[in-house]
């Protein structure tokens, strides 16, 4: 048999997602950062795709929002309800969006200006 080299192909279109609180948009944003990847959000987040999912998939049912990881914690305390599926706008900033194709903000119209 021959094997094809995997190739994949990047699209030029990023979409945006103004979340609008109480309208669905962090379970939107969740559900595409577990299906999807390079998802952007600051209710979920897809960089760690495949491990978000493994351990989520490890918590019984427990809500996504809760799974606890080595970023869930800071020097000074907790980041109540953050992991590396749901991201602090500030890591996300470090991170950066260029490989982002969907990002999603609950956030002020002002920090769309960086885009």
């Amino acid at each position: 048999t021959t094997s094809v080299p995997y190739i994949k192909i990047r699209n030029n279109i990023t979409f945006g997602h103004i979340h609008m609180a109480k309208t669905g948009g962090t379970s939107l944003n969740g559900i595409f950062a577990l299906n999807y990847e390079h998802v952007c959000g600051n209710k979920g987040y897809s960089y760690d795709y495949f491990q978000v999912n493994k351990r989520f998939n490890n918590t019984n049912g427990k809500p996504w929002k809760n799974v606890k990881d080595s970023t869930t914690f800071k020097r000074n305390g907790i980041y109540r309800g953050y992991n590396r599926g749901r991201v602090k706008s500030q890591i996300m900033d470090e991170i950066g969006y260029e490989d982002c194709d969907w990002i999603s903000f609950e956030h002020k119209y002002s920090e769309w200006q960086k885009f």
